[in-house]
């Protein structure tokens, strides 16, 4: 539930929370009020704001029980520019990328259905489930998304599963290893 509401685990947030606290980022330290739990709430809420994009601030301040202008104004924009600044902390490339003779994958993307041998969860009345079922294989089936590394027929990425019945170009959210 809490990675739904902030895009993110518990413990990251833990640890980017921790790193604000720890003066990581000498031109925008936190003060000691800044730290408290009134702090806490307004990275919280930057987080949530940059994760759910929302429409408008109504949105926001009914979800947190606050007012309309936490999430406006120049103050809202200072605890999203701290997180942003944490990104030289947070996002480490492997070394290996600094070589100029390292590995450089260039992918495609394709997608697979796969038919199941046996029905995945029974439905009452219907021989196949109609979140599983595929047109294809006219049975129920998952889907996966492969990337494959052109020039090594290596594969470097896999998306899923996902039910046969969803629309993955939607789901398409995963992170390239």
């Amino acid at each position: 539930m809490f990675k739904q509401h902030y895009g993110t685990s518990a413990f990251v947030l833990a640890m980017q929370w921790f790193d604000l606290c720890q003066d990581q980022i000498p031109s925008k330290k936190l003060t000691e009020k800044e730290k408290a739990a009134a702090g806490l709430k307004r990275f919280l809420i930057a987080h949530w704001w940059l994760f759910t994009k929302p429409k408008n601030a109504t949105e926001g301040s009914s979800r947190f029980g606050c007012c309309e202008k936490l999430l406006q104004g120049a103050k809202h924009w200072l605890w999203i520019e701290r997180i942003s600044l944490l990104k030289h902390k947070v996002i480490k490339w492997p070394s290996r990328f600094d070589d100029p003779n390292s590995e450089v994958f260039i992918m495609t993307v394709d997608g697979i259905d796969l038919k199941c041998v046996r029905t995945l969860t029974k439905h009452p009345s219907l021989p196949v489930h109609p979140k599983y079922y595929m047109k294809k294989h006219n049975c129920d089936g998952l889907k996966y998304e492969l990337g494959f590394a052109i020039h090594t027929n290596k594969l470097v990425w896999m998306n899923g599963p996902y039910r046969a019945a969803e629309n993955t170009t939607s789901l398409c959210s995963a992170t390239v290893v």
